[in-house]
């Protein structure tokens, strides 16, 4: 994104969170303002939107293993090079759930009490028709990252914007190592040739003059 503002001379006025869910990108989208372009990476749907925290959960992960990665300090300043990545980049979520067992609490009591795959599907489909609607409402231009591994129904079909398979790919083609960190897990190279591609794109859809 970074890449990209600045060949179009730009403002980023979001960013989105980390593993984030497909109720996450329609809570963001409805809250931001002065939206010329919107540029979406349509999620995958076991992902759980945890409102006032800076990342969203994977139904289906270890919640102990994922709650021991994000409360390890040494480890995590270890992998981002002593950068404080726990502190950075989630700040928000260790302050709502304060401390491991609380994590690791709420989130059995919810797949014991609250979950059930239907009504997780039945969410996931109804975010997807609210951006596909709201965007076409507000005339808001569109480019949707779509991976073919995404359970999207049969019966749907986005009315809005640029739809975009090749992205998706090249995020996978690219992805960067556990050994070589790099904050999007992108390497460098893969910025740029995403970035290039996404530039290509909104030119060609005359989505700038």
């Amino acid at each position: 994104m970074d890449i990209l503002s600045s060949k179009l001379n730009s403002e980023i006025v979001n960013i989105g969170v980390r593993q984030g869910s497909e109720e996450r990108v329609l809570f963001e989208l409805k809250k931001t303002k002065d939206l010329d372009l919107a540029i979406i990476f349509h999620c995958p749907s076991n992902f759980l939107f945890l409102p006032g925290c800076d990342r969203d959960f994977k139904l289906d992960s270890n919640f102990h293993n994922r709650a021991a990665y994000i409360w390890n300090i040494n480890e995590i300043q270890d992998i981002s090079d002593k950068l404080g990545f726990h502190q950075e980049h989630h700040k928000k979520f260790i302050e709502k759930f304060q401390t491991i067992s609380k994590f690791v609490q709420a989130m059995t009591n919810f797949k014991a009490y609250f979950f059930d795959p239907d009504l997780i599907m039945n969410r996931y489909y109804g975010s997807l028709i609210q951006i596909d609607q709201y965007l076409l409402a507000k005339k808001i231009n569109v480019i949707h990252v779509v991976s073919r591994r995404l359970p999207l129904p049969d019966w749907f079909k986005f009315q809005s914007g640029i739809i975009d398979t090749e992205i998706a790919e090249l995020t996978e083609t690219y992805k960067s190592a556990s050994s070589d960190w790099f904050v999007n897990g992108i390497t460098e190279e893969g910025n740029i040739i995403i970035a290039d591609k996404l530039y290509q794109l909104i030119i060609d859809n005359g989505y700038v003059k």
